[in-house]
């Protein structure tokens, strides 16, 4: 009977130790999955990356008429562009919403010096079918290859908590926001990756040269794609940007139920046209060679390594990881 109860209490004592040990493991890793989520966020708070903002809620309510989220931001001017020089500028530079004071014979900054340029990128990442800590990461890792020094600013912008009907027009109704501070807004989807640390504006003045542009997009044999687009800051754009989401339920307007905001650019296109580039998609939104866009095969080129950014559109963020799992690649 000794020997009965003596098991018992060593049994009991072991199952408790069991079960202690358990709880342990769990509450650890606990910690770590608190730790890897709360890891993006703190990064944004360090000095490699000031401007990086993680927007844990919308600054505007597309649920108000959209006169009212669509607010013009502060200091834009309906007549002038912020980026056109005032009629005191003596050196015919242009000059963005953050420069230094302008150059002139009484100051120390020379016209040819280097001018600051800001653009935004602005990603929404809505509900749990995203990697957020990998997302983020890749937006500020790509805006820490450009030194402040080199003239050129890029501010990573994360929205977690969007409020629209959809993050498609969660971007548009942020738009004045974005672009309050922003020579340019550069749109990209969660379901994106920038895989290649060429300069964004190397793109844009490559087109601006030949073109006065509001709006660059890239274009699939179905039309222009709304998964990488960028907007210059101008009053041209806020009145479009305004347009766009005033159109969010017009149940006319062919596939908007699935397309969103796409589907408003391409009813709007043939009327914007003076204000578009068409950029190629290697250039901004090159799409994953995968079964799903065997239909676009011999119509597209897909993305190739040295591409800037790789998309999924349609297909989702976990195809694209597997795809680049597959390939052996991975983002910047």
């Amino acid at each position: 009977m000794t020997d009965i109860n003596c098991t018992l209490r060593c049994s009991r004592a072991w199952l408790m130790s069991a079960l202690l040990l358990s709880f342990a493991l769990v509450w650890v890793a606990s910690q770590k999955t608190l730790r890897r989520a709360d890891f993006a966020l703190q990064m944004t708070q360090s000095q490699q990356t000031p401007e990086t903002v993680v927007l844990h809620e919308p600054r505007l309510s597309p649920s108000v008429n959209a006169q009212a989220n669509l607010r013009k931001p502060e200091g834009i001017d309906e007549q002038t562009a912020p980026t056109t020089p005032s009629a005191s500028t003596p050196c015919n530079s242009t000059i963005p919403l953050t420069t230094s004071p302008p150059c002139n014979v009484t100051t120390a900054t020379p016209c040819n010096a280097t001018k600051r340029r800001v653009l935004t990128l602005y990603t929404v990442l809505a509900g749990t079918k995203y990697d957020n800590t990998r997302v983020i990461m890749n937006r500020m890792r790509y805006s820490s290859l450009f030194p402040k020094e080199s003239g050129i600013i890029i501010k990573p912008i994360i929205q977690l908590q969007p409020t629209a009907q959809h993050p498609s027009w969660q971007k548009i109704a942020e738009y004045p926001f974005l672009a309050n501070s922003s020579d340019y807004v550069w749109f990209l989807d969660a379901d994106a990756f920038i895989m290649a640390d060429k300069n964004i504006f190397d793109v844009i003045d490559r087109y601006s040269k030949e073109k006065d542009c509001d709006l660059y997009f890239a274009a699939d044999p179905n039309g222009l794609n709304g998964g990488s687009f960028i907007v210059r800051t101008s009053p041209w754009s806020e009145k479009f940007m305004q347009r766009v989401y005033s159109l969010r339920n017009d149940a006319t307007i062919p596939h908007i139920s699935y397309w969103w905001e796409q589907a408003v650019f391409h009813k709007l296109l043939p009327e914007i046209q003076d204000h578009v580039c068409m950029a190629s998609q290697k250039e901004i939104n090159a799409y994953p060679e995968i079964p799903q866009y065997g239909g676009f095969r011999g119509r597209m080129r897909f993305w190739e390594k040295g591409d800037l950014v790789i998309h999924s559109p349609g297909h989702g963020f976990q195809t694209l990881v597997e795809y680049m799992a597959r390939a052996g690649v991975r983002e910047v």
